[in-house]
């Protein structure tokens, strides 16, 4: 029989592998102290705490001078590359021009003279700044856009077409606002006729404002705000072009998140798909998102929120579609944010002018709102719709039509019996459902 070695007789040879153990990692084990702890392990470190943090700064501070050096370098590039752009725009290099005379500074004081000139209408003010900037050699086109621009808001469209005609002559490119300045100004001034001839595809639309489209497209110059947007759907609107205003409403959709269309885009597509399309389900889905972005602005009569007279105008026949096809609510809505902009400064003081009169709503589309509600059983609807219009919006009577008080007499007659109906169910849910015969409500027979 064999005899079984005890656990002391091991004891030597534990002891002996876990001192070697020890001894093999103190060996091979490697610093583990870093700059940013101060803990000893096993080992110690090569350097002293003081010679570790001058170290570390030399190190840093050498990458820091370094990289500032090479950041101050791409910076003055960068922006010499810009002031050339603005001196010296892209388009103008080989074709024998010289810089222009003016630093930037200069032009910044030609813009303010130029835009101070504009607001003042002065047409020979602006002329002469125009031929500071030819003398002064000039080739920042933004120049040239504030020189249409200020033509414009004197009323000056010759003038304004002669400054583009001034780009061509000094070899510099236009941009997109060049054409779309000159394309709204055209549409806008332009009387187009009632009857319009078969032969005519431009439906009415000016030549020059074609042209100038003509040459944007060649340029392949696309709409890179809300108000190119605005313009060109108001063309392809006039010329009734369905393809062309798909196209650009998809792209507009495509880059909504970075143009962040104001209102009256929204204003501008909204009659083409009513009339053109008769589409009232996609022109409510129009007209949503539309008063979302009002919602997420500065209210209805804030900032690119506002819509002008002729828009306003242009949607009534908008409130009406949604009406007839009981969208009451929608209606509703749509119709206040017009009284809304109608009331603001702007609108009132473009009717003021006495040429034409003020934002006037027909009667039949109170009536078809009315309507609506009442046809969808929303009898107090209309008779708040009716109440805010006179309370809100200063509608009269008069304006709000005979009809209109008639549909509303029936629908406070309606509100009246929902009201008895409803107190009657109280009462019986109050007093329990088998009351007996002739019990009133004081308890009695």
């Amino acid at each position: 029989m064999t005899r079984q070695p005890s656990s002391f007789s091991r004891l030597p040879v534990v002891i002996a592998t876990l001192l070697s153990r020890y001894y093999y990692r103190q060996k091979l084990l490697l610093p583990t102290t870093s700059y940013f702890s101060t803990t000893t392990h096993l080992t110690s470190r090569p350097f002293r705490s003081k010679e570790e943090n001058e170290l570390y700064l030399k190190l840093t501070s050498a990458f820091r001078e370094k990289l500032a050096e090479k950041t101050s370098r791409t910076t003055k590039f960068y922006t010499s590359i810009i002031d050339g752009a603005v001196i010296l725009p892209a388009g103008a290099a080989g074709k024998g021009t010289t810089p222009s005379l003016l630093t930037v500074e200069d032009l910044e004081e030609l813009w303010q003279r130029i835009d101070t000139a504009g607001r003042n209408r002065d047409v020979e003010v602006l002329d002469r700044l125009l031929d500071e900037a030819q003398r002064s050699r000039v080739r920042a086109v933004t120049t040239y856009n504030r020189l249409v621009k200020s033509y414009l808001q004197c009323g000056r469209l010759d003038r304004a077409d002669a400054t583009f005609a001034a780009l061509h002559q000094n070899h510099i490119l236009p941009t997109t606002r060049t054409f779309t300045l000159l394309i709204n100004a055209h549409i806008s001034r332009a009387q187009f006729p009632t009857s319009i001839a078969e032969d005519d595809d431009n439906r009415g639309v000016p030549e020059q404002a074609m042209r100038y489209l003509d040459e944007m497209r060649t340029l392949s110059l696309k709409p890179c705000t809300s108000f190119d947007y605005c313009v060109l759907l108001r063309l392809h609107a006039r010329r009734d072009d369905v393809f062309a205003m798909e196209f650009l409403w998809r792209d507009l959709q495509a880059s909504k998140d970075i143009v962040r269309p104001f209102p009256y885009v929204y204003a501008a597509y909204l009659p083409f798909v009513v009339a053109s399309r008769k589409d009232v389900r996609r022109a409510i889905d129009v007209w949503r998102e539309m008063y979302e972005r009002v919602e997420a602005g500065t209210g209805a009569t804030g900032g690119g929120s506002s819509l002008m007279f002729g828009q306003c105008v242009a949607l009534v026949p908008v409130v009406d579609a949604f009406a007839g096809a009981e969208f009451a609510t929608d209606a509703h809505a749509l119709l206040g944010y017009l009284l809304s902009c109608t009331a603001s400064s702007s609108a009132t003081a473009a009717s003021a002018k006495g040429s034409r009169a003020g934002f006037v709503v027909p009667a039949a589309t109170y009536v078809a709102i009315l309507r609506a509600y009442v046809a969808q059983g929303k009898s107090r609807m209309a008779v708040e719709f009716y109440r805010e219009m006179g309370v809100r919006y200063g509608v009269t009577e008069e304006a709000l039509g005979g009809e209109a008080a008639e549909v509303v007499k029936k629908a406070r007659e309606s509100v009246k019996r929902e009201r008895e109906e409803e107190e009657r169910r109280r009462r019986e849910v109050g007093y329990g459902m088998f009351v007996p015969a002739g019990w009133t409500e004081r308890g009695g027979m």
